[in-house]
C-alpha cells in the first residue's frame, strides 16, 4: 500500500510537471505588444477596436523586429516588411491556408475559396469597391430600422457618409 501511494504521488508529479512545461510560452523570446493591460479579455478586446493603433505601437517600440499582438484567436505575429517578399514564396503561409485555418475546414468540412476566386476578388472587385458604398449605405439605412426592436424614446440611426 505505501508504494502504491508512492507510485500515485509520482505520477501526480510527474503531470504537474509537464503541466507546467506546456504552459510556458513558446514565444519566450519574441516581444510582445499589448500586454500591459492583465485581463485577457480586455488584452484581447483592445486588438479588436484598435488593431491599427496596437500595430503601430510595435513598429514604433521594435523597429525591424518580429513581435507578437494578443488577439481573439490568440497571439499573432507581426512581421517586418523586409520579410514580406520572403514570406510571400513560401507555400504554407499563402492567403488561401490562413483562410482555411480561420474557417477550420478540417473540421467543418465547408469548402474554402479557391485561389481563382480569391485572386479575382481581389483584381476585379477590390478595385470598385468605392463605387458600392452609397448602395451598401442605402442598403444599411433601409434595414436597420426595421431590424431593431421597438424603443420608447427616440431612436437615432446615422450612417457613415463617403469622403
Amino acid at each position: 500500500m505505501f508504494s502504491t501511494v508512492w507510485a500515485w504521488v509520482l505520477l501526480c508529479g510527474v503531470a504537474a510537471v509537464l503541466a507546467y512545461r506546456r504552459s510556458v510560452s513558446k514565444l519566450s523570446g519574441i516581444p510582445l505588444v499589448g500586454f500591459e493591460v492583465k485581463d485577457p479579455k480586455q488584452r484581447k478586446g483592445q486588438y479588436t477596436f484598435n488593431a491599427p493603433g496596437i500595430v503601430q505601437t510595435g513598429y514604433e517600440k521594435f523597429k525591424d523586429r518580429i513581435f507578437g499582438v494578443d488577439t481573439a484567436d490568440g497571439v499573432k505575429l507581426i512581421f517586418p516588411h523586409r520579410y514580406v517578399d520572403e514570406i510571400s514564396k513560401e507555400p504554407g503561409l499563402s492567403f488561401q491556408n490562413s483562410l482555411d485555418e480561420d474557417l477550420l475546414i478540417d473540421y467543418t468540412y465547408m469548402g474554402g475559396l479557391k485561389q481563382f476566386a480569391l485572386s479575382t476578388f481581389k483584381r476585379e472587385i477590390t478595385p470598385h469597391l468605392p463605387m458600392f458604398i452609397p448602395d451598401f449605405i442605402s442598403l444599411i439605412d433601409g434595414y436597420i430600422p426595421n431590424a431593431l426592436t421597438e424603443s420608447e424614446g427616440k431612436l437615432r440611426i446615422h450612417s457613415l457618409q463617403p469622403a
